[in-house]
């Protein structure tokens, strides 16, 4: 009896191999892939046996020449089998793409909407890190900011508001430079008067101040307010740097970060940071408005690319999604466009009460 002839050549293939994938090494399997691990499997079974052959005739027959020859013909079989098995794939190493910084050459709409493409788009103004799919922004308008906030009912929600004030003119009971988004937010005016005494007293030069949200009776309400400084605001330069500003937005980021404290609600939800442009200055013209608005979004995505990629975090907020929304109330999509107003601008202060959710737990019975 003839048995037929088995040629491997001829073994069914699958129409698509998987690859394996170890950081930038790629193993492809071979056109004689399926043979080559059959033919692997077979010796390794062969070792296997020898193996038991070896134990066996060292524990039962007590015979020691056979159990060392049985060992070594067991090695030499998975020696093979190995061989066969890796000669089954293709190693390539393809090196992986680097991600490339964009460098700002000049402070113009142009490079801030080239800046701006580095973010992967997500949704019509809502952007993720390319690198760090952890870092988000997103425009702050009343819809966005309603998705977020409506969520954020209890008392530590991991959303931090940053405001920015003339914290040296109010230490020195002078005369306060005034902002064009200084007051986008209805503010509790108690908070407010606690904030500005406590800097008149006090003998600290911090540029920041952090006071806790004091009202949390009409809806969901940020747990706390960072106060920073004005960028630009009495430098020697003639004319503000995007370093400057670049460096008060970092600063500010990386404590309001540092404020949170890591809950069960926090990790699920993320942390928030609702922030307006920061240094510009009221009563400009329009040339120098869209000027200061220009290096002002610039440098809040020069700050929030240098969050992604060069700040490093606590390990308990490595893994955590942090989304930052840019609160711009006159522009139609604050980072989509520089300065395109809406039609019918108004100057009303957000509050936070429109955030409220619809439903009826909400409402407070007095």
């Amino acid at each position: 009896m003839k048995l037929p002839r088995m040629c491997f050549g001829y073994l069914p293939k699958p129409a698509f191999m998987s690859t394996k994938e170890k950081s930038n090494i790629h193993y492809i399997p071979t056109a004689r892939h399926a043979a080559k691990k059959v033919i692997s499997g077979l010796f390794a079974l062969l070792g296997v046996g020898a193996f038991s052959c070896s134990v066996l005739a060292a524990s039962m027959c007590q015979t020691f020449l056979p159990c060392i020859g049985l060992l070594i013909l067991g090695i030499l079989l998975c020696i093979v089998a190995y061989q066969q098995y890796t000669s089954a794939w293709t190693r390539i190493e393809i090196p992986k793409l680097h991600y490339r910084k964009h460098v700002i050459s000049s402070v113009t709409e142009q490079e801030y909407y080239s800046l701006l493409r580095t973010w992967r788009l997500l949704s019509p103004g809502a952007y993720c890190h390319q690198v760090n799919n952890n870092i988000h922004i997103c425009e702050g308008t009343k819809e966005n900011l309603k998705k977020i906030l409506e969520k954020r009912s209890v008392k530590k929600n991991g959303t931090i508001l940053i405001q920015e004030l003339d914290l040296d003119a109010i230490r020195n009971r002078q005369l306060e430079t005034e902002t064009l988004y200084q007051e986008v937010f209805q503010l509790p005016p108690a908070m407010q008067e606690c904030v500005k005494n406590s800097l008149r007293t006090s003998h600290s030069q911090d540029r920041m101040v952090i006071t806790p949200w004091i009202d949390r009776l009409q809806g969901p309400a940020p747990q706390e307010v960072l106060y920073t400084h004005i960028p630009g605001l009495r430098q020697e330069q003639t004319e503000p740097s995007l370093s400057v500003y670049t460096e008060a937005y970092i600063e500010a980021f990386k404590a309001a970060i540092e404020r949170v404290s890591i809950s069960r609600f926090v990790n699920k939800e993320g942390i928030c940071l609702l922030v307006s442009p920061l240094g510009v200055i009221k009563g400009l013209d329009g040339a120098a408005l869209h000027s200061a608005k220009i290096l002002s979004k610039t440098a809040f995505l020069q700050a929030v690319e240098f969050l992604a990629t060069e700040v490093v975090l606590p390990e308990n907020k490595s893994k955590i999604s942090i989304t930052i929304a840019l609160v711009d109330p006159d522009s139609v999509a604050p980072l989509r466009s520089v300065d395109t107003n809406v039609m019918f601008p108004t100057r009303e202060s957000l509050s936070f009460s429109d955030f409220a959710p619809s439903s009826s737990s909400w409402c407070h019975v007095i």
